[in-house]
């Protein structure tokens, strides 16, 4: 079982984006890359220790900015991309090396191209395709298909204003949106609308029984393990309801 780190939601095994927040989802390393992850974990674990400064001797920590950038040097020659954001920050920051703005936007323009191009591949449709693109002109078509009541669509667009992406960021608007594409039928939609309830958050106030029906509107429109999660909810408030009695019942 897989949460969202951003919003806590439970995510489906092929879940690309989070339902409750739009929040993008890291891709699972390829077979054979083990050894590669390996040196990328080790030097994200040294550049997060770096920048938060961890390091009380300044030799040490000039040491493992050395290191970091070698390791992240390594993996971009032998075309591991994930390791490319890494070395946009080194060039931003200097660490191993010297600043370089310029190369620190090279960097993290082929990040984000890389990312693309990730999910481009897997995408499940053009609309989808469309909302990987982030920029504005991407998002005023999906707005276009919005508007004439595409439920995919206004999901989609959804996520475009909670993330700022092609238009200023606005959740009031990402709220709207995704409560319409619900209301058309829209599973993925609906469960995300059902943590937010869950979870509190996004003006909504934590509300477990509109959860629960919310849990089960996605299910009754195909969300897989939707019906599962309605069920575990429903069970978890029971046993919530039974202690607080326990407890009132103690005190008299």
């Amino acid at each position: 079982m897989e949460f969202c780190m951003n919003c806590g939601s439970q995510l489906q095994a092929d879940d690309k984006f989070c339902a409750g927040c739009g929040t993008p989802q890291n891709e699972k390393a390829d077979e054979g890359d083990e050894d590669l992850l390996e040196k990328y974990i080790k030097g994200l674990t040294l550049l997060k220790k770096i920048m938060d400064h961890k390091f009380d001797d300044i030799d040490e920590e000039e040491n493992a900015q050395k290191t970091i950038f070698k390791i992240f040097d390594e993996l971009v020659k032998q075309g591991y991309e994930d390791a490319y954001e890494s070395m946009s920050t080194c060039y931003r920051y200097g660490y191993g090396v010297n600043k370089d703005a310029a190369k620190a936007k090279e960097w993290k323009n082929k990040a984000t191209e890389a990312k693309k191009a990730k999910k481009r591949k897997t995408a499940a449709s053009p609309i989808e395709e469309l909302f990987i693109e982030e920029n504005a002109e991407a998002t005023s078509k999906i707005k276009t298909l919005a508007d004439q009541g595409n439920a995919e669509a206004l999901y989609f667009l959804g996520l475009c204003y909670f993330q700022g992406n092609g238009v200023e960021e606005c959740e009031k608007k990402g709220e709207q949106y995704t409560l319409k594409a619900a209301s058309l039928g829209f599973a993925k939609a609906s469960y995300g609308i059902a943590s937010w309830y869950e979870l509190g958050g996004r003006d909504i106030e934590q509300d477990y029984d509109k959860a629960i029906e919310c849990y089960r509107k996605a299910a009754e429109q195909g969300y897989p393990n939707a019906k599962e999660k309605a069920e575990s909810l429903k069970q978890s408030v029971e046993k919530l309801k039974e202690l607080d009695e326990l407890v009132n019942q103690k005190r008299k």
